[in-house]
């Protein structure tokens, strides 16, 4: 299991060296998303609530579907681009907070360039990713209900009245429990996305859902106890209206979500889960023996204890260690 608090610990440190870049990085996205809400989709959704009163109220209902359909239309068109610009502000947000976590002072050029790189690509995924999501909730729900007729008629035939009542209700319960575990588990699979993307900007849609898939493979639980972690902290923002999520909260967040991210890739590259050429790092080598004092110090900010150990302990390092000492030692019988 992945040390949460060597993470959470490592994620406060880098926010208390650049906490107002840290804040601003988190606060901003979030509040261009509220005042996008606020001032447009919430007006129409006003709009569309005020038609369905009027139609309840009024005896010719159908006169007023035509108005009540066209802003509809607006309606699921605008939230569609609230969506979508989300989802690059995310990119955003997941880029920043990985290089804080390593150590990299959050800048706006560093963000705007995170947004201008293959928005097209960064788009794709997002609708991919939740046209996947609602497939598998689908998928779920289809059993559940093909599942609830199959029960029903054999209780129906069994168990009359009162009983054959109380036992669909139970059973719709426990399938409804059941799709919502099925899209948890699905999502924690696809979890690593945004942040792989906003790394690796230029991996295809196709090929970055299914490394997120293989690198969780093992460690939805991590992501799972992770999230679970700042229930605490998010009541305390509830009874602060907000306030404390924005100043700190959603910040500490996000840094030490991207520090698991970081350890998750760290480990299935080491693991031989997802090689460096598949994360477009082909150039990127372990460092030779002579400059591992040096390298490990400059990685101080940038893995956190566990890594370091895992690293040290992974077959690819050590292959690259017992290499250099063999031809260190035969370059020494030769000069002797």
């Amino acid at each position: 299991m992945i040390d949460r608090i060597d993470i959470k610990e490592q994620a406060k440190g880098m926010m208390r060296e650049h906490y107002w870049p840290s804040v601003a990085l988190y606060a901003v996205p979030t509040l261009v998303m509220f005042v996008i809400s606020f001032f447009c989709v919430q007006p129409i959704a006003d709009k569309m609530y005020e038609l369905q009163m009027s139609d309840l109220l009024q005896s010719n209902a159908q006169s007023m579907m035509s108005e009540y359909m066209t802003w509809f239309a607006m309606y699921f068109v605008i939230l569609l681009i609230c969506s979508l610009v989300s989802s690059l502000l995310s990119f955003v947000m997941s880029g920043g907070f990985i290089g804080l976590y390593r150590g990299k002072r959050p800048s706006v050029e560093q963000c705007m360039t995170t947004f201008k790189t293959n928005v097209g690509r960064k788009l794709w995924v997002s609708i991919k990713l939740g046209f996947l999501i609602f497939l598998w909730m689908l998928l779920g729900v289809a059993v559940m209900f093909f599942l609830l007729t199959v029960i029903g008629f054999i209780a129906g035939t069994s168990q009359p009245g009162m009983a054959q009542s109380l036992f669909a209700t139970v059973i719709m319960q426990v399938m409804m429990a059941g799709v919502f575990i099925l899209v948890i588990v699905k999502a924690l699979s696809y979890s690593l996305v945004t942040s792989l993307m906003a790394e690796y900007p230029d991996i295809e849609a196709k090929q970055v859902i299914k490394l997120s898939v293989r690198m969780m493979n093992g460690y939805k639980r991590d992501m799972f106890v992770m999230s679970l972690s700042f229930l605490g902290w998010e009541v305390l923002s509830a009874l602060t209206f907000g306030v404390l999520h924005l100043l700190f909260v959603g910040s500490y967040m996000q840094t030490a979500m991207e520090g698991l991210y970081t350890e998750i890739r760290n480990r299935a590259v080491y693991d031989g889960i997802v090689s460096l050429e598949e994360l477009g790092e082909s150039n990127m080598q372990l460092p030779p023996d002579e400059e591992d004092a040096e390298w490990m110090s400059a990685q101080h900010n940038t893995m956190t204890h566990s890594e370091i150990e895992r690293m040290n302990n992974s077959p690819e390092w050590n292959k690259s260690h017992s290499t250099d000492e063999s031809s260190e030692t035969e370059e020494d019988k030769s000069e002797e």
